[in-house]
């Protein structure tokens, strides 16, 4: 069992459910996002976009359903959850600076 755990740790080929996204971002060195999660939202998106697409995802039988049932057990099966309570405070702090933003262009809007 050693010799599997060490080859899946060090093989290019990871698995996707269950793996500890920071080693699963890692692993890629063009960027921080996980290959799943990026595929998933690119699909979503153009599932947004389909009017603006020469073939359409629908021609080629996709349903926009399934990359997001698959982005959600992705995230479910992260074994470290995203939202932590040590990272309490920094959502927060997010979430006060999206409405200050938002407030922002409220009143430079009217």
């Amino acid at each position: 069992m050693p010799e599997i755990g060490q080859r899946l740790e060090n093989d290019d080929l990871i698995p996707l459910f269950g793996y500890d996204l920071i080693k699963h971002c890692l692993k890629r060195k063009d960027t921080l996002i996980a290959y799943p999660i990026e595929i998933c939202i690119h699909l979503l998106e153009n599932s947004l976009n389909e009017e603006d697409q020469e073939t359409t995802l629908n021609e080629l039988n996709y349903d926009p359903h399934v990359s997001a049932s698959i982005l959600k057990q992705y995230l479910r099966e992260i074994p470290d959850h995203l939202l932590t309570t040590a990272l309490l405070p920094q959502w927060n702090e997010i979430i006060s600076l999206r409405l200050t933003l938002f407030s922002l262009f409220l009143i430079q809007v009217s």
